[in-house]
């Protein structure tokens, strides 16, 4: 269902989809810096261009057919193999696009100076009928330049970590609760940059700043409501890995909010016919993250507190 509506929007809509993208001299520009379009030849401008990569993207076509329906839908005159190399060249001018509509839903906060902020994330993808994650894909997103700086396509078996990505000194990746692990957080400040990220209550060993066992669960029950608190912390050392300084930021979430986050934890062990660590069950009832930008720290306490207080965390 999804590849035919596809298709018809690709057909028979595509002047009203043109209307949610930027101006056609603006994309006529955009492709030729980018060096998208450089040669017209079989594709006579950038909104064919970029009609060619959604029919091949979106509409489950092989370049073959992609090939054969412009030629018959008289959009180009192109082979199948010209076709590639014209994709392969468009690959950063359709970033580009993407994290224009993607600012646009999403505009960035204010800038705090020098603060130059990276969002990090995956997600996966499944064939149909599959049991299992197929494939997961890594990306990068940059709120100071509002592009998409790193994409990477890996099969299920590729976990989440900081180390796919390559950050320039000063700036901050942020991520979940999945990239919160040792040798990630190392690959990040040995660049100069630095990190903002959720943890689980035991997937990150911490020891206070003099290397002592940290009890991140004492630490936890000890918050007020309604209020942020943060501490200084360091990320436990192995045999290769020094420790790292950090600061570690928390709230208490509202009763309502934390017997939410209980329910769905609950849901989520009970289809995978896990057993519950009781501190699960607890630690769901607060947000904790690491960082160690002392600016993100005290933009952390803040905000933590702010959404806190006005009960819009769920």
């Amino acid at each position: 269902m999804f590849i035919m509506d596809s298709r018809i929007i690709i057909e028979y809509e595509w002047p009203y989809l043109l209307t949610f993208l930027p101006p056609e001299e603006e994309l006529e520009r955009t492709a030729k810096e980018s060096g998208a379009l450089v040669r017209r030849r079989g594709v006579s401008s950038a909104k064919t261009l970029l009609r060619l990569a959604m029919a091949y993207g979106f509409c489950g076509l092989t370049l073959r057919q992609t090939a054969a329906w412009a030629k018959v839908a008289n959009v180009a005159d192109i082979s199948d193999v010209a076709l590639l190399k014209r994709l392969k060249k468009a690959d950063s001018w359709l970033g580009m696009l993407l994290a224009i509509k993607l600012a646009e839903r999403a505009p960035p906060p204010p800038s705090k100076g020098n603060l130059r902020v990276c969002l990090i994330d995956a997600t996966t993808i499944n064939r149909p009928g599959s049991k299992g994650t197929n494939w997961r894909v890594h990306l990068c997103f940059n709120l100071d330049s509002l592009a998409i700086e790193h994409v990477e396509l890996t099969d299920g078996r590729g976990g989440e970590t900081f180390k796919r990505f390559t950050l320039r000194p000063g700036e901050i990746a942020i991520g979940d609760r999945g990239y919160a692990h040792r040798a990630g957080l190392h690959s990040l400040v040995t660049t100069g940059a630095d990190f903002l990220v959720r943890l689980n209550w035991q997937n990150l060993p911490l020891q206070t700043p003099d290397g002592k066992s940290f009890d991140i669960m004492d630490f936890l029950r000890k918050l007020p409501d309604a209020e942020a608190r943060g501490t200084m912390v360091r990320v436990a050392p192995t045999k290769e890995l020094s420790p790292i300084p950090a600061r570690l930021v928390a709230v208490r979430k509202s009763e309502a909010a934390a017997e939410a986050s209980r329910a769905k934890v609950m849901r989520e062990r009970a289809r995978k016919c896990r057993n519950i660590d009781p501190r699960t069950l607890e630690s769901a009832g607060y947000v904790f993250v690491l960082t160690r930008c002392y600016t993100m720290y005290c933009l952390t306490l803040r905000s933590l507190t702010s959404i806190v207080s006005a009960g819009r965390w769920n």
